[in-house]
């Protein structure tokens, strides 16, 4: 073992300390560098400076490790750090809420999606989609751990970084305004539903968190609304629909019919897997 890879049945250390226990631990780091890369492409944190009393400063933790599997089967490490928003004060944050979409509006979309067979259903999620918004309030964090951190200085949180109480609600408010800024409505019955018209053309957006599901009336919309949305957020856009928000999710069209099955196969499959079931009958 190059200590590069993951044995299938390998289940991944829950901390950065259980993870340099480990003959493997160059997989593990690898998934906190790319996390790292991250903040750092995204400016999220200011330069290291002097740390003064007058300063909030909040603490960041690794987040467990998971063992994800790309488009070619390579399994990497999934590293995530999350700011430690429970030593928020209330003075550190204005709002927290944000709705997601409603399962029923889910349902909605789908089921229009079979009255029109002609159109495209995909699914995009959005890369690091907290940390395109900025932070809206003044708040320091002693820099990341594992990563050249100064003692007796911290850096500014630039963006509404994971663990922040605010996070969701300023990355809400992002793709919310970039939404309205391209001619979409939001559905008074569920603010996380979207609907673009232009004539014989027509888009809605289902959006799940950093998840969208997108109904679109053609191809050339499609790649206009992907176009103009990469300006302010990286879309990573899956070229059909087949699992979204935890559901499999199977379209297919025959003779001008159009069927839309939905299940959660996957899901249980991983969760017996979790509990060591997988073999239970």
């Amino acid at each position: 073992n190059d200590g590069l890879s993951a044995a299938d049945d390998e289940k991944p250390p829950r901390s950065v300390a259980q993870a340099k226990k480990r003959s493997n631990y160059p997989f593990y780091f690898a998934g906190m560098k790319r996390e790292n890369d991250q903040f750092e492409e995204k400016k999220c944190l200011g330069p290291y400076v002097k740390r003064e009393p007058w300063m909030k400063v909040l603490r960041g933790i690794w987040a467990p490790f998971k063992i994800k599997t790309d488009e070619n089967g390579k399994k990497f490490a999934k590293g995530r750090y999350v700011i430690d928003g429970s030593k928020q004060g209330a003075d550190s944050y204005k709002e927290t809420y944000a709705p997601t979409l409603r399962e029923e509006s889910l349902f909605i979309i789908l089921i229009k999606s079979t009255s029109h067979p002609e159109a495209i259903l995909s699914t995009s999620d959005i890369s690091g989609a907290y940390l395109n918004a900025d932070m809206d309030i003044e708040l320091y964090t002693p820099g990341i751990e594992g990563f050249n951190q100064e003692p007796g200085k911290v850096r500014r949180i630039l963006k509404a970084m994971y663990g922040t109480k605010q996070a969701q609600r300023l990355w809400r408010e992002l793709y919310v305004k970039v939404f309205q800024e391209l001619g979409f409505k939001m559905n008074p019955a569920d603010q996380c539903v979207f609907s673009f018209r232009n004539g014989a053309q027509w888009m809605d957006i289902g959006v799940h968190v950093d998840d969208f599901i997108i109904l679109s009336s053609d191809l050339a919309l499609l790649n206009w609304f992907i176009s103009e949305a990469n300006k302010h957020f990286k879309l990573n856009q899956s070229p059909s629909l087949s699992t979204f928000v935890g559901l499999n999710i199977k379209r297919t069209s025959s003779e001008g019919t159009c069927t839309v099955t939905v299940d959660q196969t996957d899901a249980i499959d991983e969760l017996l897997k979790d509990v060591n079931l997988s073999d239970c009958k």
